[in-house]
């Protein structure tokens, strides 16, 4: 939400997979500028493309999250990785 408008959801996530293995490295997710207050904005040509690593891809850099100290205390670390693209569609 921002003082103007807010940016929607579109359309499913899709898969980023890589050229050699085809295997999934992340998600790619669309989302729309609105101007106005939601639900009833206007929809705007700006559009915002979000990439995440996949929990797979992710989980190697992770912090370990055992203790050798207290072996039954576990840690967990919510990690993410976004890379936002914005632009306007003519």
């Amino acid at each position: 939400m921002t003082n103007n408008g807010y940016w929607m959801p579109m359309g499913m996530e899709e898969q980023v997979v890589t050229s050699s293995s085809n295997k999934r490295v992340g998600m790619k997710k669309y989302y729309v500028f609105h101007i106005g207050e939601a639900p009833n904005g206007n929809q705007t040509n700006w559009i915002m493309q979000e990439y995440r690593l996949s929990d797979s891809a992710s989980s190697s850099s992770r912090p370990s999250s055992k203790r050798k100290s207290q072996p039954k205390s576990v840690s967990i670390f919510l990690i993410y990785y976004l890379v936002h693209e914005i632009y306007y569609v003519k």
